[in-house]
């Protein structure tokens, strides 16, 4: 791919016993002026005092769908469910946008934008954070249970495209 690239994660359970399985890529992004972030998603998760998943809220959907800019008044380190599979990072002042697409595997995304640095970042993910302790069981926030020897795999791209 010339405009960017495709990364592939897999993992295979090697063990004689069932196992849970999760993934992502943390992508860090520069927060440069003007930076605006879109994507879509059925809800977002609030956290709790220890920063894990508590509250499933639509609260921040229409603001994200339209596009999320000046990012150093907002602080989100949370977990979105039911991600579209496709974000956009705009970066007008510099004419260009990343597109982040993702495999199906990856329904969920965590956006994290940490107040005073000069980054943030979106990652998809395959499961909500700490989905291995949520009472409805992890298989429904998309933690997989792989049997022995079974296998999962998806991809995320980037792709840069001029504005």
């Amino acid at each position: 791919m010339d405009d960017g690239f495709e990364i592939e994660i897999s993992i295979r359970n090697q063990d004689r016993r069932a196992m849970p399985a999760g993934m992502g890529h943390h992508l860090y992004f520069p927060r440069l002026p003007g930076v605006r972030v879109r994507f879509a998603a059925a809800a977002m998760w609030e956290s709790d005092q220890e920063a894990l998943p508590a509250l499933r809220t639509d609260a921040w959907r229409s603001r994200l769908e339209a596009g999320l800019g000046d990012l150093d008044s907002v602080n989100f380190d949370n977990c979105f469910e039911g991600w579209a599979g496709q974000a956009w990072l705009d970066y007008p002042e510099q004419g260009y946008r990343i597109r982040i697409e993702a495999s199906p595997l990856f329904g969920h995304a965590v956006f994290f934008t940490p107040p005073g640095k000069d980054f943030f970042a979106f990652e998809p993910v395959s499961h909500l954070n700490n989905a291995i302790n949520q009472p409805d069981g992890p298989q429904a926030h998309g933690l997989k249970i792989l049997e022995p020897d079974e296998a999962v795999s998806g991809w995320i791209r980037l792709i840069h495209e001029a504005l």
